[in-house]
């Protein structure tokens, strides 16, 4: 919670004042994680609910007072970085590659960057297109969201 939480708070609570004087941007690297639960990931999907929910209340609470400040929540997907790879490998084994396609870090920042220049509301970084339709379908039908989770870490 310390670094995937309350860091984020600390910080932009902080630079708020700068940030509305010169009608800045709030950039929120989150995750996936944090709009769809997945088994084995319990604390870090809990730290990016926290975030995504945060952020979400004071980009309306910045509207409300006309601020000209911006929130873009970046939902990163799966990253080739040194610790995710290991993660994968704990989750899917060896042949992890054939469940998750992970992109390089640097365009994901790519992303990231543009999308906060531009001031997008959300973006879906590194996500293909079968993880953006569970997500849609996860807040559509919940239940079977979860069930094809759940067969895809071999659970059912």
């Amino acid at each position: 919670m310390d670094v995937n939480f309350r860091s984020y708070v600390y910080l932009a609570s902080h630079a708020l004042p700068l940030l509305t004087n010169s009608r800045g941007h709030i950039s929120v690297v989150s995750s996936t994680a944090g709009v769809t639960a997945t088994p084995y990931t319990a604390v870090y999907t809990a730290t990016k609910y926290a975030l995504q929910g945060f952020f979400g209340v004071l980009r309306q609470e910045l509207a409300l007072y006309n601020s000209g400040v911006s929130v873009t929540l970046c939902m990163v997907g799966a990253t080739r970085t040194e610790r995710a790879v290991k993660s994968f490998v704990g989750m899917f084994g060896s042949d992890w590659h054939n469940t998750i396609q992970p992109v390089q870090p640097e365009l994901v920042a790519l992303e990231i960057t543009k999308a906060t220049v531009t001031r997008q509301y959300e973006v879906y970084t590194s996500t293909d297109i079968p993880s953006k339709i569970f997500i849609s379908l996860r807040l559509l039908f919940p239940n079977f969201a979860d069930k094809m989770m759940l067969k895809s870490f071999l659970v059912l």
